[in-house]
């Protein structure tokens, strides 16, 4: 595979003249950069200049520009690579050129790559959400365990026998390390719905 600094440049600076729309959010070639990218990365990304003869001549700082080259330089020789690959394994297959000239090409790698990481991503969305289930249900058993120490803290400050015989230091030291636990699954379920009471109930 040849590799033209002047291609990708080119290729570059026409992505990045594409406008998106509201019809089309997405349409081809459209870049889009993280919000907190600085002034100065835009800068060095287009610090180059087109020559008569086709080439470029860069006119100041340029390590952003050329990262964005060599990384669209890579990602081609991989998609060549991914092609070759697949075109080698169907042609163990039995498959003539003719065949895999027309059926294996960059256009059907990069379906095939784009069918696998959306069922990827729906598996792992399936996860998560069998994980939330089971994480919102142990919320539930220690908010039930929570009102449990308390009621236990209550007897106890009452003068009730505790059935279980734990002092209130310890009571007070199991409902902190409750209350942590039912934070911290809080925070990973967004915040939740259900209800944390503070440990300064029987402080």
């Amino acid at each position: 595979m040849g590799a033209s600094a002047a291609y990708y440049k080119s290729a570059l600076f026409g992505s990045l003249n594409v406008r998106a729309a509201r019809e089309n959010p997405s349409p081809n070639g459209y870049c889009e950069f993280p919000c907190n990218y600085p002034d100065g990365y835009y800068a060095q990304l287009t610090n180059s200049e087109k020559m008569a003869g086709g080439g470029f001549k860069d006119i100041g700082s340029h390590e952003a520009l050329d990262c964005r080259v060599y990384n669209l330089c890579l990602s081609d020789a991989w998609l060549e690579s991914q092609v070759k690959h697949c075109r080698d394994e169907y042609r163990a297959k039995g498959w003539d050129a003719a065949r895999l000239g027309l059926e294996i090409n960059s256009r059907t790698v990069l379906e095939k790559l784009r069918n696998a990481i959306n069922a990827y991503e729906a598996q792992m969305q399936k996860n998560r959400r069998r994980q939330g289930m089971t994480k919102t249900e142990e919320l539930k058993k220690l908010h039930a365990l929570k009102e449990k120490i308390l009621d236990e803290m209550a007897g106890a400050a009452a003068g009730l026998q505790s059935v279980q015989r734990r002092a209130p230091r310890d009571l007070m030291e199991w409902l902190k390390e409750v209350d942590k636990k039912i934070a911290l699954l809080e925070r990973q379920l967004g915040g939740g719905d259900l209800r944390t009471f503070g440990t300064d109930r029987y402080a």
